[in-house]
């Protein structure tokens, strides 16, 4: 058992290399001898050991899997020093089974990944019958990357999650039990389906048409046999569904019932002095996306699509700004330079209007890729961006620059207007030409806006957090 302390480390699905393996090789033209691979001639095939089998995943990757009394799988590659590490441990994991008095079952799979650091390797074992993983001595969920749980029934679907990480990376070699899985994953999309149509504030991190896809292309496979192509598509859905029920604590007294609704016992970020005095300096721009991000971040939780539109809002906002603070900072300069309106004002205006323009396309360019990240991408971003103490301040007082220098280009362009004005009709005129303006809005908003929504009340129905479209669905 000291062995197992020192040279074999649990690891899990969640701290997979498998996506950022660094191997490079190099290619060169090849005699191809007659006839290969046809009944006359057929390569050697690369020797393994007795069991061992090669299979290749769906996304083209090669892994290695043993029969045995104890499955093994491995992403290994057995043709390298690796392979006798693999071999070594796999053997003496089953004796570690003996010696913790745990019997072995058909069910159980170990998966080896060989450590270079070390030269020993990382393990974990796959259940399934039980659907989860498990290791051979106590593991600290943040050693192998789960995410932190309320107790032991809430890790039961973190464990899940994990495992069915590990079917999606290794489906396929026989031995998988799918009885059930296609029916599962099917009715866990209709009602997530259900939810997104008839609720704003679902936890389900996919909406109604992606739900509806994912459903159409499983349900052909209801019923039948199917192969490691589907297996590794059904096991991504099942994982993700695991993750959603972890996440939202599915099954506890406190579950999360509603996207907005936070569950977390966590310390409210603290308001900085100086940010609170920019805020009220910016029109409380700032204040409103710290809103915002908290919302988005809710419980260090981000959906794909909040984020998404979220990033599009604020892409189009700025584009907005951008042009019209054009227009602005061009006003200022046309009064600067005709030496007509206040000279204090001018050249404070057009400072600000530049500002509202930089910063705008600083941010527009910074932002094109992120827009359309997933919601990990987006994870990352808040995370690496927010402040241990003051959360998003700092953010938010970069993301409200547009929109704020704007309006104070605006509003010391107002006074000049006012100025000019009163120099020219007087303050009588000002009054009249107040008075008009208001009365010509007044008649357009009546005539413009259709008689339906002046007059009748809202149809929308909010209870408990759903929203009912009796008109239409949004």
């Amino acid at each position: 058992m000291s062995d197992i302390k020192t040279a074999l480390q649990p690891t899990s699905p969640a701290l997979s290399k498998r996506y950022n393996k660094s191997a490079r090789v190099d290619i060169q033209h090849w005699t191809i001898p007659a006839a290969l691979y046809t009944d006359a001639v057929d390569p050697e095939p690369q020797y393994l050991p007795p069991g061992w089998r090669s299979h290749i995943h769906p996304e083209g990757a090669l892994y290695f899997h043993r029969i045995s009394q104890l499955n093994v799988v491995t992403g290994e590659d057995l043709s390298s020093e690796a392979a006798a590490h693999i071999y070594y441990w796999s053997d003496k994991v089953v004796k570690t089974f003996e010696e913790i008095s745990v019997p072995l079952s058909d069910s159980y799979e170990l998966y080896l990944e060989f450590d270079e650091d070390t030269l020993g390797c990382r393990y974990y074992i796959a259940d399934h019958s039980k659907r989860c993983i498990f290791w051979l001595e106590p593991v600290s969920t943040e050693d192998v990357g789960i995410n932190p749980g309320f107790s032991m029934d809430h890790f039961r679907y973190g464990l899940e999650e994990m495992y069915w990480s590990h079917v999606e990376f290794y489906p396929s070699h026989a031995g998988i039990p799918t009885n059930g899985v296609v029916d599962n994953v099917l009715n866990t999309l209709a009602h997530a389906q259900g939810d997104a149509l008839t609720s704003s504030v679902s936890t389900f991190p996919y909406s109604a048409e992606e739900c509806a896809r994912f459903a159409k292309l499983i349900r052909p496979y209801q019923g039948k046999e199917i192969d490691g192509h589907i297996i590794c598509v059904i096991a991504r859905l099942s994982s993700f569904i695991a993750s959603h029920k972890f996440l939202n604590h599915f099954g506890q007294a406190h579950c999360r019932l509603s996207r907005d609704q936070s569950i977390i016992d966590a310390e409210p970020s603290q308001s900085h002095w100086l940010s609170s005095i920019l805020s009220r300096l910016l029109f409380g721009v700032p204040a409103s996306f710290v809103d915002k991000f908290e919302r988005l971040y809710l419980d260090t939780m981000v959906y794909t699509k909040d984020f998404r539109e979220f990033f599009k809002n604020c892409q189009e906002d700025r584009r907005l700004f951008i042009n019209l603070s054009f227009g602005a900072t061009l006003m200022h300069f046309i009064l600067l330079a005709s030496g007509v309106g206040l000279r204090a004002l001018s050249p404070l205006g057009l400072l600000c209007g530049l500002a509202s323009i930089v910063s705008g396309v600083a941010l527009y360019s910074q932002h094109q890729e992120i827009s359309q990240g997933s919601a990990g991408e987006g994870y990352t971003y808040l995370t690496e961006r927010r402040h241990g103490i003051y959360g998003f301040q700092y953010l938010a007082l970069l993301f409200s620059l547009p929109k704020a220098m704007f309006f104070w280009s605006v509003a010391l362009f107002v006074p000049q207007v006012f100025f000019i004005l009163y120099a020219t009709i007087g303050l009588v005129g000002i009054c009249a030409l107040v008075f008009f303006s208001s009365w010509l809005a007044l008649i357009l908003q009546y005539k413009l806006v259709p008689v339906t929504f002046r007059w009748l009340p809202s149809r929308n129905v909010s209870v408990s957090g759903y929203n009912h479209e009796l008109a239409s669905v949004v």
